[in-house]
């Protein structure tokens, strides 16, 4: 149970990362 919930607070902060990059890409004028 430990190491699934730390597999997915994993994926969920690689995805959050994965978002706020996008973001700023997005956000940033080019």
């Amino acid at each position: 149970m430990e190491s699934a919930l730390s597999g997915y607070e994993l994926i969920v902060r690689e995805l959050g990362a994965t978002v706020l990059e996008e973001y700023d890409n997005d956000a940033a004028p080019h």
